[in-house]
């Protein structure tokens, strides 16, 4: 009986999901019918539309409970990078010689410099965490 409340749990948060279109809510984590913890990403424009997801899967969880949320607030998941170089250089070109009679004796030298600059930027991805319990 425990495995067939599962998978309508499964069921349940599945289909919610589906439902809210472009936003995006998660279960990050659950504890059948005592709580669990819902992420929200997508952004700022839907976040209406998550949150009404998010409550849903709360209720579907809880039953016959009531979901009361105990925190929320901006977590960070994750770090993205990105970054860029670039190299510039030079080269001179000196050359100085003597000729006696027909035989020239001389000597060429080549300098070169380059720099190269780089830049990494790293940002944290951050989600909407709400964390919650069936009462």
């Amino acid at each position: 009986m425990r495995h067939i409340q599962r998978i309508s749990l499964f069921l349940a948060l599945l289909a919610a999901s589906v439902t809210a279109g472009c936003a995006s809510a998660r279960m990050v984590s659950v504890q059948p019918g005592a709580g669990g913890t819902i992420g929200i990403g997508g952004g700022f424009l839907q976040r209406d539309d998550a949150r009404a997801n998010a409550n849903a899967m709360m209720a579907t969880n809880c039953g016959n409970k009531s979901p009361r949320i105990v925190s929320e607030g901006e977590v960070v998941v994750g770090q993205t990078s990105s970054g860029s170089s670039q190299t510039s250089g030079q080269s001179t070109t000196n050359a100085a010689g003597v000729r006696v009679g027909n035989v020239g004796v001389g000597q060429r030298r080549t300098d070169s410099q380059s720099q190269t600059v780089s830049n990494l930027t790293t940002r944290d991805i951050t989600e909407w965490r709400i964390d919650y319990v069936c009462e």
